[in-house]
């Protein structure tokens, strides 16, 4: 099975140091961006604008 599993914050120190330790590790293995080629959701999933 692969993929990852993420259990909620239990504080706000949590999510810092999920960012600080976990998606460097993530970034390295190529599974989590480092940066994104849109400037908007709409643009990084290459969505309609409306008229």
């Amino acid at each position: 099975m692969d993929g990852y599993t993420l259990q909620p914050p239990r504080a706000p120190d949590d999510i810092e140091e999920f960012v600080e330790k976990a998606v460097p590790i993530l970034q390295d293995r190529g599974v989590y961006p480092r940066e994104y080629e849109g400037r908007t959701i709409r643009d990084r999933y290459r969505l309609p604008y409306p008229d």
